[in-house]
């Protein structure tokens, strides 16, 4: 049984980041700018005429708006986490900033879609740090915010979601719990590390921790530390006291493994360093979890052809939530008459190449002397960790490196002595996951970082109809492959050009399902849906017209209950109410109907 070991590495930080954080920003959206708020996480008990949000002009490094604590609209309490939800006149769309302050005592500094240094305020003097996600003409209903599990800021990514002020955002897990992280510059990552192994050793620095002449160690079970990374002096499970000596222990670096304990159990350590006066502290938070590789395959290859071979190659395609781990992927190449490793090529070698839509990377590595077989292999590995091992022109079996023991996966296609020069293997079909196509020889025509022929990648619709019931139009439609599937949007167009939100419907999973989406029985336009994958990458299919008989048109706004227009357009008789507030959040609205016979204003409750 393999397992992933993700650690935290908690040094000690300004107590001040742990008062407040913004947790959710709406700022742009596709034609007019609406439902623009911020939303921020306070944990500490605070006054309310203490803690205050600013809003920032990039241009300028002026503040354009603030407000108080006391004076943002309160929402869920879930622990020790209070939301609280800011709806300002305007937000404007970058690049600009947002600050926290606690008694004029700055919190964080943050921008969206630039940097710039801010001139006055809380803030003044201070560079801003960059949201790693902007919004660019999305959807009114959707908005840039924290995703993940964690109880401090750093705990989570940024990313585009649905919006959700005055509670959790989306897949977001509010926890007490030691925090998990898997990847990112807080965390110690040690890679998959099968039960009964221990896992490469990783390195905590510790320069700057101020320890003083003795340290102390607390160790868990299942973790070992060493001041090298040979583990010639060991420290196991237990607490030590330790004397910090030039001929002893170094006091700037030490090292880390781990060794799963039990089979298919979960659980949680920590590594805690002390110094002896109690000056600073570390935490190495970690937990065991289930066997996880990055979703990366050997895509295309070519070894042979007629005369000197030449351009030899091969493509590796990897997952876009992966990238950041491609510095730890490499390729070997083995001998099928010993089973050895004959050469090795790092990803630091490879040529990025292109970035498909749906979040797939392409990266090609340029190998001069691929043997010819038969019969040869080459493996894929992450962190020295076997993700995938084929062959060509027959089956062999590793000796040594990271496949040794392991019998390979025949393409069963392969390249002759003959073939043309630009020749080579590749996959074809439909999916997200090797296991989702099949080898094919391409004579004379290959597909170097780019897409292979007859190779799809998206989320695959069988059938996708607009129809007219009479009342409303019914948008349905017939998935066959939902690889990453994060939700499903439907957007409304009066002209075909500028798309505006209707509402969200979330996948089922990565079989065939079908879906259906009552639309509001608009008088003309567009409708079209829009697939956005985890990692916020959308494709857009046909957008389909609306065709109603002639009717009585009646015009309508929809406003919150602060006076805010939420939807407009126009509809014909006779129509349901319901229809024109579907997929609304659950509220109290004012309705203006506007017919040729006069108006009328009313109260309608959206409250199923």
């Amino acid at each position: 049984m393999f397992r992933v070991i993700p650690f935290l590495l908690l040094l000690s930080f300004n107590a001040m980041s742990q008062v407040a954080w913004i947790n959710e920003i709406h700022y742009d959206n596709s034609g007019v700018d609406s439902l623009e708020f911020v939303e921020i996480i306070v944990l500490d008990p605070v006054s309310s005429d203490s803690l205050q949000v600013f809003l920032y002009d990039g241009n300028s490094g002026m503040v354009y708006d603030s407000i108080y604590l006391g004076e943002m609209e309160p929402g869920l309490v879930t622990g020790d986490f209070h939301f609280y939800s800011w709806f300002p006149e305007a937000i404007q769309n970058g690049p600009d900033g947002i600050s926290l302050s606690l008694s004029d005592s700055l919190i964080l500094f943050a921008s969206y879609e630039g940097v710039f240094t801010a001139a006055d305020g809380p803030a003044a003097g201070v560079v801003s740090e960059l949201l790693p996600v902007a919004e660019s003409a999305v959807d009114p209903g959707l908005a840039v915010g924290l995703t993940g599990m964690g109880s401090e800021s750093r705990h989570f990514w940024w990313r585009v979601l649905e919006r959700s002020p005055g509670g959790p955002n989306q897949d977001q897990v509010l926890t007490s719990d030691p925090v998990i992280k898997l990847y990112g510059p807080d965390s110690i990552h040690f890679g998959n590390v099968p039960y009964g192994d221990a896992s490469l050793p990783e390195s905590i620095v510790m320069a700057g921790a101020n320890l003083t002449e003795h340290i102390q160690l607390a160790i868990p079970e299942g973790f070992q530390v060493s001041p090298d990374d040979q583990f010639s002096i060991i420290f196991d499970a237990g607490i030590h006291e330790l004397l910090i000596s030039d001929n002893y222990f170094s006091p700037d670096t030490l090292f880390v493994r781990f060794t799963p304990l039990v089979e298919n159990e979960t659980y949680t350590g920590h590594l805690r360093i002390n110094s002896a006066s109690a000056t600073d502290s570390m935490y190495l938070t970690g937990s065991e979890g289930p066997y996880l590789l990055p979703n990366a395959w050997i895509n295309e290859f070519h070894y042979d052809n007629e005369s000197t071979d030449e351009n030899e190659f091969v493509e590796v395609v990897v997952d876009d939530r992966y990238i950041d781990e491609v510095n730890y992927l490499s390729l070997y190449f083995y001998n099928g008459n010993n089973g050895l490793q004959y050469k090795t090529t790092p990803s630091d070698e490879w040529i990025p190449g292109f970035y498909d839509p749906e979040g797939f990377q392409y990266f090609t590595a340029m190998v001069k002397g691929i043997q010819n077989g038969a019969a040869d292999g080459i493996a894929l590995t992450y962190r020295n960790r076997l993700i995938q091992f084929i062959s060509y022109e027959g089956v062999m079996t590793a000796v040594d490196g990271p496949a040794a023991g392991m019998t390979s996966t025949d393409t069963g296609v392969m390249e002759e002595t003959d073939s043309p020069l630009n020749s080579s293997l590749q996959l074809m079909g439909t999916g997200g996951n090797y296991s989702d196509f099949t080898w094919h020889y391409s004579p004379g025509v290959n597909t170097m970082n780019m897409p292979n022929l007859d190779q799809v990648l998206p989320v695959v619709l069988s059938s996708y109809r607009l129809e007219n019931t009479g009342k409303s139009f019914m948008l349905s439609w017939t998935s066959e492959f939902e690889k990453d599937n994060a939700a499903y949007i439907v957007q409304y167009s009066g002209d075909g050009d500028q798309y505006d939100f209707l509402g969200t419907v979330m996948p089922k999973g990565h079989i065939s399902n079908t879906y259906e989406f009552v639309i509001p029985p608009f008088e003309h336009g567009y409708v079209r849906l829009v697939q956005e994958d985890w990692n916020g990458r959308r494709t857009y299919f046909e957008p389909l017209k609306l065709r109603v008989p002639d009717r009585s048109e009646i015009r309508f706004e929809i406003y919150s209950m602060t006076g805010r227009v939420v939807r407009q357009g126009s509809v014909y008789e006779p129509v349901e109410i319901n229809a024109i507030i579907a997929h609304l959040p659950k509220s109290l609205y004012l309705v203006r109907e506007i017919r040729k016979s006069g108006e009328r204003i009313r109260k309608v409750i959206r409250d199923d």
